[in-house]
C-alpha cells in the first residue's frame, strides 16, 4: 500500500485542477487498518494506492504451496474483505491495482493512474516485466473453485470493478486443455524421469558399493596383516622388556644393597657424631658455667668500679665547690688589700713609712704595686698586718674626719 500526497484530486468532486508532481507519503505492506484511517485523516489531500494479485492468481499460489481449495479461498476472502474495509468508506480516494496487470503493462498503469489523480503522465517508456504465475494445473484448480462459491465470485466481481482498468496480462486467462494437459503428463513423466535418474544414481551406487567393499576387503586384509605384524613386534617387545626388567631388577638390588650399605655406614656416622655432639655439648654447658661466673665477677668488678667512680665524682664535687670558694675568698681578700692600698690613708701615710724607715724604726715601705698573696692565709695574714699597721693606725681620725664631709664606700673603716 501507498498513501500519496499533493496530488490533483480535492474534496469537490469535479475538481479540475492539477497539482505537480505527487509525493510519497508512507509505503506499508502490513499497516493496521486503523493506522490507514489515522492517515489519510492527517492527510486528506493524500490518495491511497493499493495493490493486490489477481484472485486466480493469489488462490493458485495458494494451492501449489500445498494448501486444501478450501482452506485457500478461506484465507483470501478474509484478506480481502479486511483490505475492502478500508477501500470501501474511501473510494474516491482509493485505486486498487493488480500487480500483474502493472508488471504486464507499466506504461499503460501509470498513464492510467494519472488521469485517475489528474496529474501529468511520465513520458518515459517502462520495460514490461513478465510476473510469476503459478502452473497451468493449479490456475484451473483455482478458477473452478472460485465458480464453485458465490461469495467468492461476488468479492471478484468487486476487485474487478473497484480496479484501475488495464489490459489482462498473458497467460491469466483459464490454460488451454492442450497447455494443462502437457503439465499434468511432465507431472507424471517427472516421477518416471526422476525414478530413472534414481535407477541410474542406484546402479552406480551399487557399482561404488561394490568398490568400496573390495577397498574394504583389502583394508581388512592389510589391517589383518599388520596386526599379525603388531603381535610379532609384542612379542619382541614383550621379550626386550622382560629382559629390561630383569636387569633393572639385578641393577635394583644391587643399588639396593649399596644403599643399605651406604645407610648403614650414614647410620655409624651419625652415632659418632651424636658422641662428639654430647661431648661438645657439655664442653659448651661447662664453658658456659665458667663464662657465667666470669661474668658474674666483672658484673662485681663493674659495680665496684661504678661506685668508685661515683665516690670519685662526689669527691670532685665537693675539691671544684670547695676551690671555687677558696678562689671567692681569695678574690675577696685581694680586693681588700687592694683597697687598702688604693685607700686615701694610705697614700697619706707614706712619708711617715719612709722617716720610720730612715729612722731605722722599721722595714722599707712597699712600693704601689707589690705582688698579691697566693693564698688565702697569706692575704688574711697580709691584711691583718695591714690593719695593725702603725701607718693605718695613725690615719684613723684623718679617716674618721673623711668620713664625716665626704663618705666612701671605697675607702675601708
Amino acid at each position: 500500500m501507498g498513501l500519496i500526497g499533493s496530488v490533483g484530486l480535492k474534496e469537490q468532486d469535479n475538481a479540475e485542477t492539477t497539482s505537480a508532481r505527487p509525493k510519497l507519503i508512507k509505503i506499508r505492506g502490513d499497516e493496521p487498518l486503523k493506522s490507514l484511517h489515522e492517515n489519510l485523516a492527517r492527510h486528506p489531500e493524500a490518495h491511497l494506492l493499493v495493490t493486490v494479485s489477481l484472485p486466480t492468481m493469489a488462490i493458485a499460489a495458494r494451492l501449489e504451496q500445498g494448501t486444501k481449495p478450501d482452506q485457500a479461498l478461506t484465507e483470501w476472502e478474509a484478506s480481502i474483505l479486511k483490505l475492502l474495509e478500508l477501500v470501501r468508506p474511501n473510494r474516491r480516494r482509493t485505486s486498487l491495482v493488480f500487480i500483474e496487470a502493472a508488471m504486464a503493462a507499466p506504461t499503460v498503469f501509470l498513464k492510467t493512474l494519472a488521469q485517475r489523480l489528474r496529474i501529468e503522465p511520465p513520458h518515459r517508456q517502462l520495460e514490461a516485466q513478465q510476473p510469476e504465475l503459478p502452473g497451468s494445473f493449479w490456475h484451473l484448480i483455482a478458477d473452478y473453485a472460485m465458480r464453485q462459491s458465490i461469495d467468492t465470485r461476488d468479492l471478484v466481481a468487486e476487485l474487478e470493478a473497484t480496479a484501475l482498468p488495464l489490459p489482462a496480462p498473458e497467460n491469466s486467462g483459464l490454460p488451454s486443455a492442450g497447455l494443462v494437459f502437457e503439465e499434468y503428463q511432465n507431472s507424471i513423466e517427472k516421477p518416471i524421469r526422476l525414478a530413472g535418474q534414481l535407477e541410474t544414481q542406484a546402479g552406480k551406487l551399487k557399482d561404488e558399493n561394490q568398490l568400496l567393499s573390495k577397498q574394504l576387503q583389502q583394508v581388512q586384509k592389510e589391517l589383518h596383516n599388520r596386526s599379525l605384524h603388531a603381535d610379532r613386534e609384542a612379542e619382541r617387545y614383550e621379550e626386550a622388556l622382560q629382559e629390561t626388567r630383569q636387569h633393572l631388577e639385578s641393577a635394583a638390588r644391587d643399588q639396593v644393597t649399596k644403599l643399605q650399605k651406604t645407610l648403614d655406614d650414614a647410620h655409624h656416622q651419625l652415632d659418632q657424631e651424636k658422641g662428639q655432639r654430647l661431648a661438645s655439648e657439655r664442653q659448651r654447658t661447662e664453658l658456659i658455667k665458667q663464662l657465667q661466673e666470669e661474668n658474674e665477677l666483672l658484673l662485681q668488678q663493674l659495680n665496684h668500679v661504678q661506685e668508685e667512680l661515683e665516690s670519685n665524682y662526689l669527691r670532685n664535687q665537693r675539691e671544684a665547690a670547695e676551690r671555687e670558694q677558696t678562689r671567692q675568698q681569695l678574690q675577696a681578700a685581694h680586693m681588700t688589700i687592694l683597697a687598702i692600698y688604693g685607700s686615701y690613708s694610705w697614700r697619706v701615710s707614706r712619708p711617715l713609712r719612709w722617716v720610720q724607715y730612715l729612722l731605722g724604726g722599721g722595714r722599707r715601705p712597699a712600693v704601689d704595686k707589690v705582688p698579691l698573696p697566693a693564698t688565702v692565709e697569706d692575704a688574711q695574714k697580709t691584711i691583718e698586718a695591714l690593719y695593725h699597721s702603725k701607718s693605718w693606725k695613725v690615719t684613723r681620725p684623718l679617716r674618721f674626719v673623711f668620713s664625716l664631709f665626704v663618705r666612701s664606700d671605697k675607702e675601708p673603716s
